[in-house]
């Protein structure tokens, strides 16, 4: 198992490098990059320990 950590949408904003968003300003890139979600997200990912058969 691991898991991981979104970043908040300002931190997307400055942080994408996209030759479109370069040209506007940090508040303009805020709602095209923003997903809204309401605090940084972690996501777990599992694997099973057994093999599964293949059909």
């Amino acid at each position: 198992m691991h898991s991981k950590f979104s970043i908040s949408d300002r931190k997307k904003a400055r942080l994408y490098r996209d030759p479109p968003l370069n040209k506007i300003t940090l508040e303009e890139r805020m709602p095209i990059v923003s997903e809204y979600r309401p605090e940084i997200m972690e996501w777990l990912f599992l694997e099973s320990n057994t093999t599964l058969k293949k059909y």
